[in-house]
């Protein structure tokens, strides 16, 4: 049977659904989780659907295992996205 990275992305899920997730799973899920919205959805999409700790909490895992640019990427997109989200409301755009 072939395995695909969607497997592992489902095996992650049910085995830590319940519990606490490990940072290195937190991490991978969020960022398959960004890639896959990011191509399918939208940007955007996946910043309104994720809370803010958990793309924090992969930002600060990423950049402390050496993978400063993509954390920096994640975090600059959730910054300018959150700004613009307070334009719109402030001008009720």
């Amino acid at each position: 049977m072939k395995k695909r990275i969607m497997d592992f992305f489902e095996l992650l899920f049910e085995d830590y659904k319940d519990d606490h997730m490990p940072d290195w799973s937190e991490a991978y899920m969020q960022l398959y989780s960004w890639q896959f919205q990011c191509f399918h959805e939208g940007i955007q999409t996946y910043y309104e659907n994720t809370g803010k700790e958990n793309t924090l909490k992969a930002v600060a895992y990423l950049q402390e295992m050496g993978f400063k640019e993509l954390a920096y990427v994640m975090n600059i997109l959730q910054t300018v996205l959150f700004i613009n989200y307070c334009l719109l409301v402030l001008y009720k755009i």
